[in-house]
């Protein structure tokens, strides 16, 4: 997405996976296999959000004046994209399963 960022503890040419959150690439997650490393350190950033992330929902009401749950769900998700709190990037490291 054109933006750069230093990892710690990589050994060179070793190869990792990084893992992202697509609204929010100021956080970048360096795992080796199943363990994870510190996260990679933006030092240049282009982008906050993946470009193929849709940033517009268009919400379209039921015939009935209703909305459905998909439908409120999705504008309580506009809203905290909105408002910066949405994050999908685990911040508190550790193994889940």
């Amino acid at each position: 997405m054109g933006n750069t960022y230093e990892a710690t503890g990589v050994t060179a040419g070793h190869k990792v996976k990084l893992r992202y959150d697509p609204f929010d690439l100021t956080v970048i997650q360096v795992w080796d296999e199943e363990r994870r490393l510190s996260d990679a350190r933006p030092s240049e950033v282009r982008r906050v959000r993946d470009r193929r992330v849709q940033t517009e929902l268009q919400i379209q009401e039921n015939p009935d004046g209703q909305l459905s749950f998909t439908e409120l769900a999705k504008r309580k998700r506009k809203t905290q994209l909105q408002q910066g709190e949405l994050r999908y990037a685990d911040q508190g490291g550790g193994k889940h399963e």
